[in-house]
């Protein structure tokens, strides 16, 4: 049997955490996040906390888009080499060229696109195609940003093609006002 949980402190936050046997102590620390920024992501409607059969499991959607480029020595994939935060660099096994939570109630196409903007403005003028990867993966495990937390990931994948004028061999560079993101190409398996 599965019910939504629903919080809006971070007191009632980590009483309903402990309460379920996560321990919070290494939330903040070595790459995870903290128990605000959870608060953070559940009004912002990015997740939601669901027990199931006496445990809490996070639930999250996103979108996961690979970006290729078609040319002369062959197909490349782009991927996130690395995340500078704070002077902290951080390596993120996406599965993905890059992957962005979205809203409970979104339209995953909107999302993508939003996603480039955000991540890599620097291409949205030049996706050349963009295909949407069937039905949407499930795949729940432990949750890298919230140890202990078990999370169930409703994905949505997305395949774009990057026009040559958009191409640039060297890999893209993203700021943002907390962070830097390094992008780079490989050859695609």
């Amino acid at each position: 049997m599965s019910e939504e949980v629903s919080i809006n402190t971070e007191e009632a936050l980590r009483h309903s955490l402990a309460s379920h046997g996560i321990d919070v102590s290494s939330w903040g620390n070595s790459g995870a996040k903290t128990v605000r920024d959870l608060l953070l992501e559940l009004s912002e409607r990015e997740s939601f906390l669901d027990e199931v059969d006496g445990s809490l499991i996070r639930v999250t959607s996103n979108i996961a888009v690979d970006i290729f480029h078609d040319g002369p020595s062959g197909r490349e994939v782009l991927f996130e080499e690395k995340q500078v935060k704070r002077g902290k660099e951080k390596r993120r096994p996406l599965g993905a060229s890059f992957a962005e939570k979205i809203k409970n109630d979104a339209d995953p196409e909107t999302e993508v696109w939003r996603g480039f903007k955000e991540e890599l403005p620097q291409l949205v003028d030049h996706v050349a195609d963009l295909q949407i990867g069937g039905e949407p993966e499930i795949e729940e495990g432990p949750a890298y940003s919230y140890p202990g937390l078990t999370t169930r990931y409703l994905r949505h994948r997305y395949q774009a093609t990057i026009d040559d004028e958009g191409y640039d061999p060297n890999g893209y560079i993203t700021e943002e006002q907390d962070k830097t993101t390094y992008f780079k190409w490989k050859r695609s398996e």
